[in-house]
């Protein structure tokens, strides 16, 4: 098969003289203005460049021609010189980088679909929060994204392409997609929260941070960045998902305080009617529709209320005994004494060394789990044999 000179020259948007000189050259054979299909392709595969899979050939120009030069891609499509530079640094642009320091030609079609996914930007100030950064040389540096221009908005602010900034959030969002996390984002203007002051909140160990919020997601998966730095990856949570722990949950009522500590069902009113029933999490305020507080409020009494050993123990202690029908009773220090032949006095001499785990009720008694216990007394056993 034969392509002609004529032909090409159309199709790659150059003259039959320039053809002639890359043919003197040596780059372009053939004769007489006519050149071998093979030959075309073997030309084209050595300079196309961002072709992806499809490799350039004469057959894949004859459905892509005419490729167009830099000035004639501007004046179609209405770019000035700094947008357009943004375009081929921000989208991989299939071009031929022609030889003999010709200027480039550009597949229209791979303008078009590039130009199309402008539109579809985040400004540079929500990229920046969402991804957890303060700065935007932070961002750049990390991401790897770079500002551009969105021709379709008039505003003067800086934008980045929606795709890249998906792209790498699917590799730090953890506990809802991407998109879910970005959506978040841009509906308030709110940080993300560190992990670690969401977890004194909320009383969760901060240790784990990730994994705990991730499992502590009651109606929706909460949803949680981990921020690239120097330093290593640092956990952020969403400002929504927070919020709605404290703003959208259930107050808990007294039969759930009951089951929570091991108590009977009146009790909860007679530490209430004492006071003795307090929030301690950080900007709470209860009225009386919730005196019983709130699961993160509890959460906040466990960890000060109970064993150093067990502290990250707490959030799995307390859903366990407010979702399982039936909990377990939660042994009195007089029982713990029946069981392991002691005194009670011994019990709070092994509670106050942390040989025996256990929590508080808001009244100041201790309460032990049967678990508790028997390691307890497991680890007696072994210390007197």
């Amino acid at each position: 098969m034969y392509v002609y000179a004529r032909q090409l020259a159309e199709a790659l948007s150059v003259s039959t003289e320039l053809l002639r000189r890359w043919g003197v050259a040596g780059l372009l054979y053939g004769s007489g203005g006519v050149y071998e299909s093979s030959e075309v392709d073997r030309f084209l595969m050595a300079y196309a460049r961002n072709f992806g899979d499809v490799p350039a050939s004469w057959a894949s120009l004859q459905k892509i021609a005419p490729v167009i030069s830099q000035s004639t891609v501007q004046s179609l499509h209405d770019l000035s010189k700094s947008q357009f530079k943004a375009l081929l640094r921000n989208f991989p642009v299939s071009y031929f980088d022609f030889p003999t320091g010709e200027s480039r030609r550009y597949v229209r079609q791979s303008i078009v679909h590039h130009l199309s996914s402008m539109p579809d930007t985040v400004r540079l100030a929500d990229a920046i929060r969402a991804t957890g950064f303060s700065d935007g040389e932070s961002f750049k540096s990390v991401t790897g994204l770079q500002p551009i221009s969105n021709i379709r908005r008039s505003d003067s602010c800086s934008y980045v392409s929606k795709a890249g900034l998906l792209a790498y959030l699917r590799n730090r969002v953890c506990g809802a997609s991407a998109e879910d996390w970005l959506e978040d984002c841009l509906a308030t203007n709110d940080p993300p929260i560190q992990a670690r002051k969401v977890a004194a909140m909320l009383g969760i160990s901060p240790k784990v941070p990730q994994a705990v919020f991730v499992e502590l997601g009651r109606r929706d998966a909460p949803f949680v960045l981990r921020k690239a730095s120097p330093k290593g990856d640092t956990a952020f949570v969403s400002p929504l998902w927070v919020s709605a722990q404290f703003e959208q949950d259930t107050p808990c009522t007294a039969s759930e305080v009951a089951r929570l500590f091991g108590v009977g069902p009146t009790i909860p009113y007679r530490w209430r009617e004492k006071g003795q029933i307090r929030c301690d999490a950080p900007g709470h305020t209860h009225t009386e529709y919730d005196s019983f507080l709130y699961r993160p409020c509890w959460l906040v009494y466990l960890r000060a209320n109970c064993s150093s050993n067990v502290k990250g123990y707490m959030y799995r202690f307390m859903l366990h005994r407010l979702t399982v029908p039936d909990p377990e009773p939660l042994l009195t220090a007089t029982e713990v004494a029946q069981l392991a032949g002691v005194s009670d006095v011994a019990v709070r001499q092994w509670l106050q060394k942390g040989t025996l785990y256990g929590i508080v009720t808001p009244s100041g008694i201790p309460r032990f789990t049967r678990g508790w216990v028997e390691q307890a007394i497991a680890a007696r056993r072994r210390a007197l044999s």
